[in-house]
């Protein structure tokens, strides 16, 4: 999966609007999020830009004013992974956040954007 989204994201951003990628509005100018598989997610979240928004606001509120970049891929319907990448370049370990009982709703990716919030804020805090 990993090798499948640095091809796409490799890919010179040819394929990134069809996947699912969206830049982050409102957001300091370097924060970017970009989604891949986001045909998989439900409609009810609003697509790859449902799911920025939500993770940047859970972000601005942990980390405000830190730049970075976030990958998320949905391998599957109830799946979402990420990787932050700090403006210095430093990736954080991937987050995987699955749910097994239910489809993923706007609360759960919003909880899933807290914890990629406080792995950011933990990261930059040294």
């Amino acid at each position: 999966m990993r090798n499948g989204m640095v091809a796409l994201l490799g890919g010179a951003g040819l394929g990134l609007a069809g996947a699912g990628a969206c830049a982050v509005r409102g957001a300091p100018a370097a924060a970017r999020c970009v989604v891949s598989g986001g045909e998989k997610l439900p409609a009810a979240l609003g697509g790859a830009a449902g799911v920025c928004s939500a993770i940047e606001r859970a972000v601005a509120r942990a980390a405000p004013g830190v730049s970075y970049r976030v990958e998320v891929a949905v391998p599957r319907p109830f799946m979402l992974r990420a990787t932050m990448i700090l403006a210095d370049g430093r990736r954080l370990p991937e987050r995987t956040f699955t749910v097994s009982d239910a489809p993923l709703s706007a609360a759960m990716v919003e909880r899933f954007g807290e914890r990629l919030g406080a792995a950011l804020k933990e990261a930059v805090r040294g």
